[in-house]
């Protein structure tokens, strides 16, 4: 049972963002690095060098959804809460991408498709309709 004036389309939106932003997290956390061939290899080219901003951004990301879920009582603060995890959760995984290095490859296309999904789920789930409003185009002759 939900509160009066509460929706679930902001909650459903913060699952699904964290959902997403873990998994671009994790696959960017598995890329192979790019290093130069030089003695010694810089310490962005070690094996694990992605895992700490990967487990980091994880933590921060869960923490955000648990916030939101903590402010779901005040519509305006869901809001609010939904868009900084959408904002968030597009900008950690190319944060552990790129910290041992950049490469292009569908890896990098895989998390541009995350980045922009947690986005456009936050946006439209952040927005509310107020009931009984039309929400088509009014047409002037």
């Amino acid at each position: 049972m939900s509160r009066p004036g509460t929706s679930r389309g902001p909650l459903l939106g913060a699952v699904a963002i964290t959902a997403i932003s873990v998994a671009a997290i994790w696959i960017a956390q598995g890329t192979e690095n790019l290093c130069p061939a030089i003695y010694p290899a810089p310490a962005s080219c070690s094996v694990d060098a992605r895992t700490t901003p990967a487990l980091v951004g994880t933590v921060l990301v869960i923490g955000l959804l648990a916030v939101t879920l903590v402010l779901a009582w005040r519509p305006g603060a869901a809001r609010v809460a939904v868009g900084v995890l959408a904002a968030v959760g597009a900008v950690v995984p190319w944060w552990v991408f790129t910290s041992a290095g950049f490469i292009v490859d569908g890896t990098a296309m895989a998390l541009l498709l995350c980045s922009a999904a947690s986005v456009v789920i936050g946006v439209t789930s952040a927005r509310r309709i107020r009931p009984g409003a039309s929400t088509s185009t009014p047409v002037t002759p």
